[in-house]
């Protein structure tokens, strides 16, 4: 019998799959990261998009500056000997504070939208993309397991096909005691679940795993390192 060896090109072709869905999760998972520990960044990244250059937010300052400009000569001058200017200023003032007022929710205005844009691009960019991968991707292998024999059955599955085993299998147990007395096997026909010798670990538990162990990482970084250090008690003095 002569058997046909697969071609080099094929088989780089499967490691090049393998290694940018590999690449893809890892990508997401890192920027999911930077994104969490940049959150309290995130408002002046909005108020650089949506201040800086925006009409409403230069004549929301303007406004200010120029209130505070007749604020502080209203205080350096007296209203006894030079009232007609305090009173013009006053004028401005009540004038000013309106202005202000309207351009100021104008402003909070901006930066709602902006703290919309940048939610909506997160979940476009970010959120639905990697459950995209997830979802098209989870069920394939990134490693096989030396041995079959290191978890029970019911682990092996899931390791090998994701959550969605806990959920089959049961319902696999059950409909095979009822295809003992009813023929149902045009249903178990098509649950897939898993019964191999090899045991490989899904994309999807990979994620997992990895999220998982990040979490407890830095967990006890930020009690251990970074977390506030509590004072020893004060012992009170023995009386004599």
């Amino acid at each position: 019998m002569n058997f046909k060896r697969p071609s080099t090109h094929s088989r780089m072709s499967e490691y090049t799959m393998e290694n940018w869905v590999l690449c893809a999760a890892i990508v997401f998972v890192v920027a999911g990261k930077v994104l969490q520990y940049t959150s309290a960044h995130h408002e002046a990244w909005v108020g650089r998009l949506t201040q800086g250059a925006t009409p409403a937010y230069k004549a929301y300052a303007a406004k200010l500056h120029e209130q505070k400009t007749l604020q502080e000569e209203n205080h350096s001058i007296s209203a006894q000997d030079n009232y007609a200017r305090w009173t013009k200023n006053n004028r401005k003032l009540d004038k000013l504070a309106g202005e202000v007022k309207e351009l100021r929710a104008q402003v909070l205005s901006q930066q709602g939208q902006g703290r919309k844009l940048l939610k909506n691009s997160r979940l476009l960019l970010l959120t639905l993309p990697f459950l995209g991968l997830k979802l098209w991707k989870g069920k394939e292998i990134v490693y096989y397991l030396p041995s079959s024999r290191l978890f029970p059955h019911l682990l092996n599955g899931t390791w090998h096909q994701g959550w969605l085993f806990l959920a089959m299998y049961p319902l696999k147990l059950v409909l095979s005691r009822v295809n003992s007395v009813y023929d149902v096997s045009f249903v178990t026909e098509k649950l897939t679940v898993f019964s191999g010798p090899a045991v490989g670990v899904s994309l999807g538990i990979w994620l997992w795993a990895l999220t998982s162990v990040l979490a407890s990482i830095e967990f006890v970084v930020n009690t251990l390192v970074l977390g506030e250090k509590l004072e020893d008690p004060v012992k009170a003095a023995k009386k004599q």
